[in-house]
Protein backbone atom coordinates (compact mmCIF):
# COMPACT_ATOMS: atom_id res chain seq x y z
CA UNK A 1 0.00 0.00 0.00
CA UNK A 2 2.23 2.75 -0.86
CA UNK A 3 -0.03 5.19 0.50
CA UNK A 4 2.33 7.99 0.07
CA UNK A 5 2.47 7.83 -3.42
CA UNK A 6 -0.98 9.13 -4.17
CA UNK A 7 -0.92 11.78 -1.59
CA UNK A 8 2.91 12.94 -1.78
CA UNK A 9 3.06 13.03 -5.71
CA UNK A 10 -0.19 15.14 -5.57
CA UNK A 11 1.27 17.58 -3.06
CA UNK A 12 4.70 18.20 -4.67
CA UNK A 13 2.43 19.38 -7.62
CA UNK A 14 0.28 21.79 -5.58
CA UNK A 15 3.29 23.86 -6.54
CA UNK A 16 2.12 24.15 -10.23
CA UNK A 17 -0.94 26.50 -8.96
CA UNK A 18 -2.13 28.76 -12.44
CA UNK A 19 1.11 26.99 -13.74
CA UNK A 20 3.50 28.05 -11.91
CA UNK A 21 6.02 25.32 -12.04
CA UNK A 22 5.81 22.08 -13.82
CA UNK A 23 4.98 18.87 -11.93
CA UNK A 24 7.56 16.00 -12.50
CA UNK A 25 7.02 13.21 -13.77
CA UNK A 26 6.53 10.14 -11.55
CA UNK A 27 8.37 8.05 -14.38
CA UNK A 28 8.66 5.18 -11.50
CA UNK A 29 10.33 6.88 -9.18
CA UNK A 30 10.38 6.09 -5.30
CA UNK A 31 7.23 6.94 -2.99
CA UNK A 32 8.04 10.25 -1.48
CA UNK A 33 8.02 9.69 2.17
CA UNK A 34 7.10 6.18 3.03
CA UNK A 35 5.72 2.77 1.01
CA UNK A 36 3.22 0.58 2.98
CA UNK A 37 2.61 -2.63 2.26
CA UNK A 38 -0.22 -3.78 0.34
CA UNK A 39 -0.20 -8.31 0.59
CA UNK A 40 3.08 -10.54 -0.19
CA UNK A 41 4.17 -13.08 2.50
CA UNK A 42 4.10 -11.82 6.20
CA UNK A 43 6.68 -12.91 9.24
CA UNK A 44 6.01 -15.37 11.97
CA UNK A 45 2.65 -15.63 13.75
CA UNK A 46 2.83 -13.88 17.13
CA UNK A 47 1.74 -15.05 20.31
CA UNK A 48 -2.27 -15.40 20.82
CA UNK A 49 -3.51 -11.49 21.46
CA UNK A 50 -4.67 -10.03 24.79
CA UNK A 51 -8.82 -10.29 24.90
CA UNK A 52 -8.54 -6.35 25.27
CA UNK A 53 -7.00 -6.02 21.80
CA UNK A 54 -8.56 -6.42 18.00
CA UNK A 55 -6.51 -9.02 17.43
CA UNK A 56 -4.46 -7.84 14.82
CA UNK A 57 -1.07 -8.26 16.00
CA UNK A 58 -0.94 -11.51 16.25
CA UNK A 59 -1.97 -12.01 12.05
CA UNK A 60 1.22 -12.12 9.72
CA UNK A 61 2.98 -8.99 8.72
CA UNK A 62 1.25 -8.82 5.14
CA UNK A 63 -2.29 -9.59 6.43
CA UNK A 64 -1.84 -6.45 9.15
CA UNK A 65 -0.76 -4.06 6.54
CA UNK A 66 -4.01 -5.46 3.99
CA UNK A 67 -6.29 -4.78 6.90
CA UNK A 68 -4.33 -0.97 7.76
CA UNK A 69 -5.14 -0.38 3.40
CA UNK A 70 -8.91 -1.87 3.51
CA UNK A 71 -9.37 0.74 6.81
CA UNK A 72 -8.02 3.70 5.17
CA UNK A 73 -10.14 3.43 1.76
CA UNK A 74 -13.23 2.65 3.46
CA UNK A 75 -12.69 6.04 5.82
CA UNK A 76 -15.75 8.52 5.54
CA UNK A 77 -13.34 11.36 7.34
CA UNK A 78 -10.00 12.09 7.96
CA UNK A 79 -6.85 13.83 8.75
CA UNK A 80 -3.65 13.52 6.84
CA UNK A 81 -0.42 15.37 8.50
CA UNK A 82 2.88 15.40 5.98
CA UNK A 83 6.49 16.11 6.70
CA UNK A 84 8.11 15.04 3.65
CA UNK A 85 11.94 16.17 2.83
CA UNK A 86 13.44 15.07 -0.30
CA UNK A 87 16.78 16.38 -0.84
CA UNK A 88 16.84 18.23 1.97
CA UNK A 89 13.95 20.24 1.19
CA UNK A 90 10.59 19.86 3.47
CA UNK A 91 6.58 19.67 1.89
CA UNK A 92 4.61 19.56 4.85
CA UNK A 93 1.20 20.95 5.64
CA UNK A 94 -2.02 19.08 7.29
CA UNK A 95 -5.02 18.47 5.89
CA UNK A 96 -8.90 17.21 6.60
CA UNK A 97 -11.00 15.44 4.17
CA UNK A 98 -14.39 13.74 3.77
CA UNK A 99 -16.45 11.92 1.28
CA UNK A 100 -19.13 14.42 0.73
CA UNK A 101 -16.27 16.41 -0.96
CA UNK A 102 -15.36 18.94 2.13
CA UNK A 103 -11.94 19.85 2.52
CA UNK A 104 -9.67 22.53 4.43
CA UNK A 105 -6.11 22.31 5.24
CA UNK A 106 -2.70 24.62 4.73
CA UNK A 107 -0.15 23.52 2.52
CA UNK A 108 3.82 24.56 2.42
CA UNK A 109 5.91 24.10 -0.60
CA UNK A 110 9.33 24.29 -0.68
CA UNK A 111 11.47 27.47 -1.81
CA UNK A 112 7.34 28.78 -2.60
CA UNK A 113 6.00 29.37 0.75
CA UNK A 114 2.57 28.17 1.86
CA UNK A 115 -1.10 28.33 1.11
CA UNK A 116 -4.07 27.10 2.47
CA UNK A 117 -6.74 25.52 0.77
CA UNK A 118 -10.52 24.80 1.27
CA UNK A 119 -13.21 23.29 -0.72
CA UNK A 120 -17.03 22.64 -0.27
CA UNK A 121 -18.59 20.43 -3.57
CA UNK A 122 -17.16 21.21 -6.50
CA UNK A 123 -15.98 24.43 -5.35
CA UNK A 124 -11.92 25.06 -4.18
CA UNK A 125 -10.62 28.17 -2.95
CA UNK A 126 -6.84 29.12 -2.31
CA UNK A 127 -5.41 31.41 -0.38
CA UNK A 128 -1.35 31.82 -0.45
CA UNK A 129 0.80 33.68 2.28
CA UNK A 130 3.13 36.66 1.18
CA UNK A 131 6.19 34.05 0.59
CA UNK A 132 3.99 32.65 -2.45
CA UNK A 133 2.77 35.30 -3.67
CA UNK A 134 5.70 36.82 -4.75
CA UNK A 135 6.47 33.41 -6.15
CA UNK A 136 3.12 33.78 -8.22
CA UNK A 137 2.89 37.29 -9.65
CA UNK A 138 6.54 38.26 -8.80
CA UNK A 139 5.32 41.27 -6.63
CA UNK A 140 3.10 42.36 -9.48
CA UNK A 141 -0.33 43.34 -10.48
CA UNK A 142 -1.45 39.98 -9.73
CA UNK A 143 0.25 39.66 -5.97
CA UNK A 144 -1.57 42.99 -4.85
CA UNK A 145 -4.79 42.04 -6.06
CA UNK A 146 -4.16 38.70 -4.08
CA UNK A 147 -2.43 39.72 -0.89
CA UNK A 148 -5.15 38.09 2.04
CA UNK A 149 -7.44 37.35 -0.44
CA UNK A 150 -8.67 33.79 -1.50
CA UNK A 151 -8.47 32.52 -5.01
CA UNK A 152 -11.11 30.36 -6.90
CA UNK A 153 -10.27 27.53 -8.15
CA UNK A 154 -10.70 26.38 -11.30
CA UNK A 155 -9.53 24.40 -14.63
CA UNK A 156 -5.52 23.33 -13.58
CA UNK A 157 -5.87 24.86 -10.06
CA UNK A 158 -8.62 21.84 -9.62
CA UNK A 159 -6.62 19.52 -10.57
CA UNK A 160 -3.75 20.11 -8.24
CA UNK A 161 -6.39 19.96 -5.61
CA UNK A 162 -7.14 16.41 -6.35
CA UNK A 163 -5.34 15.69 -2.87
CA UNK A 164 -8.74 17.08 -1.31
CA UNK A 165 -11.08 14.44 -2.47
CA UNK A 166 -10.68 11.52 -0.53
CA UNK A 167 -12.51 9.08 -3.02
CA UNK A 168 -10.14 9.46 -5.29
CA UNK A 169 -7.53 9.35 -2.54
CA UNK A 170 -8.65 5.57 -2.11
CA UNK A 171 -9.30 4.95 -5.75
CA UNK A 172 -5.14 5.76 -5.91
CA UNK A 173 -4.59 3.60 -3.29
CA UNK A 174 -6.93 1.06 -4.46
CA UNK A 175 -4.96 0.96 -8.33
CA UNK A 176 -1.31 -0.17 -6.11
CA UNK A 177 0.03 -2.93 -6.88
CA UNK A 178 2.79 -5.32 -4.76
CA UNK A 179 5.86 -5.06 -6.54
CA UNK A 180 7.74 -7.72 -4.60
CA UNK A 181 7.88 -5.80 -1.19
CA UNK A 182 8.77 -7.89 1.88
CA UNK A 183 6.78 -7.51 5.03
CA UNK A 184 8.41 -8.01 9.03
CA UNK A 185 6.61 -7.44 12.00
CA UNK A 186 8.84 -5.18 13.81
CA UNK A 187 7.17 -5.58 17.96
CA UNK A 188 4.83 -2.98 19.20
CA UNK A 189 5.49 0.45 20.82
CA UNK A 190 3.21 2.87 22.94
CA UNK A 191 2.94 6.18 22.15
CA UNK A 192 0.29 9.04 23.69
CA UNK A 193 -1.04 6.34 25.53
CA UNK A 194 -1.73 3.98 22.02
CA UNK A 195 -0.23 0.88 21.71
CA UNK A 196 0.55 -0.07 18.12
CA UNK A 197 2.25 -2.94 16.28
CA UNK A 198 4.78 -2.06 13.87
CA UNK A 199 4.93 -3.64 10.41
CA UNK A 200 8.16 -3.00 8.26
CA UNK A 201 8.46 -2.97 4.49
CA UNK A 202 11.17 -3.53 2.60
CA UNK A 203 10.46 -2.00 -1.46
CA UNK A 204 13.55 -3.03 -4.09
CA UNK A 205 13.36 0.61 -4.83
CA UNK A 206 11.77 2.57 -2.49
CA UNK A 207 13.68 0.70 0.59
CA UNK A 208 12.67 0.24 4.13
CA UNK A 209 9.22 1.85 5.49
CA UNK A 210 7.26 1.20 8.78
CA UNK A 211 3.49 1.13 9.11
CA UNK A 212 2.36 1.91 12.72
CA UNK A 213 -1.61 0.36 13.13
CA UNK A 214 -2.91 0.15 16.45
CA UNK A 215 -3.90 -3.21 18.27
CA UNK A 216 -7.40 -2.17 19.44
CA UNK A 217 -10.50 -0.62 17.82
CA UNK A 218 -10.57 -0.39 13.56
CA UNK A 219 -6.98 -1.05 12.15
CA UNK A 220 -6.47 2.39 10.48
CA UNK A 221 -3.13 3.30 9.80
CA UNK A 222 -2.28 6.16 11.84
CA UNK A 223 1.75 6.75 10.94
CA UNK A 224 3.70 5.72 7.96
CA UNK A 225 7.38 6.49 8.14
CA UNK A 226 10.70 6.52 5.69
CA UNK A 227 13.86 6.56 8.20
CA UNK A 228 16.27 7.00 5.53
CA UNK A 229 17.38 7.36 2.30
CA UNK A 230 17.33 10.35 -0.14
CA UNK A 231 13.67 10.78 1.06
CA UNK A 232 12.85 10.60 4.08
CA UNK A 233 9.73 12.04 6.36
CA UNK A 234 6.43 10.50 7.93
CA UNK A 235 2.79 10.53 7.08
CA UNK A 236 0.43 10.58 10.15
CA UNK A 237 -3.34 10.16 9.66
CA UNK A 238 -6.33 10.91 12.60
CA UNK A 239 -9.70 12.12 12.94
CA UNK A 240 -11.44 9.23 11.29
CA UNK A 241 -15.32 9.54 11.01
CA UNK A 242 -15.06 12.99 12.54
CA UNK A 243 -16.80 16.02 10.45
CA UNK A 244 -14.55 18.18 8.34
CA UNK A 245 -16.46 21.74 8.61
CA UNK A 246 -15.64 23.98 5.96
CA UNK A 247 -16.45 28.15 6.17
CA UNK A 248 -16.84 29.39 2.72
CA UNK A 249 -14.79 32.53 1.98
CA UNK A 250 -16.67 35.76 1.75
CA UNK A 251 -17.49 36.86 -1.71
CA UNK A 252 -15.76 40.18 -1.18
CA UNK A 253 -12.68 37.83 -0.02
CA UNK A 254 -12.52 36.01 -3.34
CA UNK A 255 -10.67 37.06 -6.46
CA UNK A 256 -11.82 35.58 -9.56
CA UNK A 257 -8.28 33.63 -11.69
CA UNK A 258 -10.16 36.04 -14.62
CA UNK A 259 -9.02 38.80 -13.37
CA UNK A 260 -5.23 37.93 -12.75
CA UNK A 261 -5.00 38.19 -16.48
CA UNK A 262 -3.08 34.93 -16.37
Amino acid sequence: MRITRPAAVVLACSAAIAGLSACGSDGGSSSSAAAAPSGGAGAAASPSPSPTTSGIEALPAARIADKAKQALMSAPSLTMTLDIKVDGKTTGGKVSLDRQGHCAGNMTVPGMGSFEVLKSGASMWIKPDAAFLKVFGGGGEAAKLMAGKYLKADGQMKDMGSFCDLKQFADEIAKEKDTGTKYTKEGTVTEGGVTMVVVGAVDPKDGKSLLYVPVTGTPYPVKISHPSGKETGSITFGGFGEPVVVQTPPADQVIDPSKLGR
